[in-house]
């Protein structure tokens, strides 16, 4: 099966007072896996309670409030996916042109 990507879920947390990021569980984790398997991150989300209640209440951040830093981040990851899958399978068309470079 393809691989789309990497998403970095708890990438890390965002103070609500200064917006200072912490990274409780180290940082550029998702950069490595996406380098190490040839691939794309696609986005990183933070650890934040409102996506945890959100998904508590099987109701989607972008119903809730579609403006937030996260609904933001959740369309920024769709567009990502959406321009891989492009990718992928425009690759994989006999209709897209084979190019070879010769020295």
């Amino acid at each position: 099966m393809p691989v789309l990507g990497i998403i970095e879920n708890m990438s890390y947390h965002q103070c609500e007072n200064c917006g200072h990021h912490s990274h409780l569980f180290g940082e550029g984790g998702g950069e490595r896996v996406a380098n190490k398997y040839h691939t794309s991150l696609l986005g990183k989300l933070p650890l934040e309670l409102s996506i945890r209640l959100d998904a508590d209440n099987g109701v989607s951040p972008l119903i809730t409030d579609n403006t937030s830093n996260i609904s933001q981040q959740y369309r920024k990851i769709a567009r990502n996916i959406a321009a891989q899958l492009y990718l992928q399978l425009d690759a994989g068309s006999p209709n897209t042109a084979n190019i070879v470079v010769e020295d």
